[in-house]
């Protein structure tokens, strides 16, 4: 009965052990690791859809003044 409780008392008990192992998906470090590089894919993606927003509008003014034959001086006569 006293060597049981020894032994249990060396080993640790359970499967502790595996928070401290580096592929344990509940370490902290790896949950920070993987939070990291989710804000860090999410702000890419941002940043594509921004970019690609603005390439859309410019295309459409590109578009736009053509269609007007290219010519400017409407643009000048909102502004006076």
């Amino acid at each position: 009965n006293k060597s049981i409780n020894y032994h249990a008392c060396i080993m640790g008990g359970g499967l502790a052990f595996l928070t401290k192992k580096n592929f344990n998906p509940a370490n902290w470090t790896n949950q920070k690791a993987v939070w990291e590089a989710r804000q860090k894919k999410a702000q890419e993606e941002k940043a594509v859809r921004e970019r690609q927003e603005q390439l859309k509008v410019e295309k459409e003014d590109e578009q736009f003044a053509r269609a007007r034959g290219g010519d400017r001086s409407g643009d000048q006569a909102a502004e006076k």
